[in-house]
């Protein structure tokens, strides 16, 4: 069974992990759904308590839709968890100019430990980052730890 996220809660969390407005924040996530990068479902809920309950399954929320109105306006949006988090966490790779060379070099099949040794990977990730043998935050054993938070994260 699928986690889902409701929709304000998930712009709340793009506000919070990327450091945007509440406007921008809810752009962004309709923006999402509408490329089809995040599912969505939408439907009716009846709020008994805490509890809110469907009133009827909620139905698919298609991208083309998302195109012609904001359908969290009109109806109870929830997003597909996973397809959520593995989006945003992609954007905190790309913020941070480290985290997106080892991700890049990670997607290019370039695995330290087992197809290239780690002084080598940590030699070209500060190569791709412009930086010095020296440089902070780039020895090989941040680098380590860098990888396996990525390979988590996936």
């Amino acid at each position: 069974m699928s986690e889902w996220l409701g929709f304000g809660l998930a712009a709340l969390e793009i506000e919070g992990r990327l450091g945007v407005s509440p406007g921008i924040a809810k752009q962004r996530l309709r923006a999402l759904c509408a490329d089809g990068t995040v599912q969505a479902r939408k439907g009716k809920l009846c709020i008994e308590g805490d509890d809110g309950r469907w009133v009827e399954p909620p139905e698919t929320a298609l991208p083309s839709e998302w195109r012609k109105t904001e359908i969290d306006l009109e109806f109870d949006v929830d997003v597909l968890a996973a397809d959520f988090r593995y989006w945003l966490n992609q954007q905190a790779i790309e913020r941070n100019p480290r985290k997106a060379a080892i991700a890049k070099a990670l997607r290019t099949n370039l695995i330290p430990g087992k197809h290239i040794l780690w002084k080598d990977f940590a030699r070209q990730i500060r190569k791709d980052c412009g930086v010095t043998a020296n440089a902070r935050g780039f020895s090989v054993k941040q680098l380590q730890r860098i990888v396996r938070d990525i390979q988590m994260s996936l």
